[in-house]
């Protein structure tokens, strides 16, 4: 039978401590690095996509100035899919694509570039 004396045991013991502690402060370091991380990306999203958002053009859709080929492109919102009605008011991005403006100022909260060609809506394309 094995007989470990009292000092091995305390040696074993504050060993072990310290390396379960050294693996905590690991942990908390990298969780405290991926809130950091997180918090400065939307901070910077943000300013980003309020800079995108005056970029946008309001627009009343009215059938009188729509050609036909835009009536095609204007039949609906493409990221809810619902249909735009007469008279109705859209936002229109920098590559010419209408959306509701609920629908686009969502969209911005995620992503700078339109939906439907992934142009950045930072610049024109």
């Amino acid at each position: 039978m094995l007989v470990v004396s009292d000092e091995i045991m305390h040696y074993l013991f504050a060993v072990t401590f310290c390396l379960i502690s050294i693996l905590l402060i690991f942990i908390v370091i990298d969780d405290f690095k991926t809130v950091i991380i997180n918090v400065t990306s939307r901070f910077v999203g943000y300013k980003i996509n309020r800079q995108v958002k005056k970029r946008l053009e309001k627009m009343r859709l009215e059938v009188s100035n729509v050609t036909a080929e835009q009536q095609q492109a204007y039949m609906c919102c493409m990221i809810c899919l619902e249909e735009f009605s007469a008279g109705s008011e859209a936002t229109r991005t920098l590559c010419r694509h209408v959306y509701h403006h609920q629908c686009i100022a969502e969209w911005l909260e995620k992503s700078d570039s339109c939906p439907l060609c992934r142009c950045s809506l930072l610049e024109i394309c």
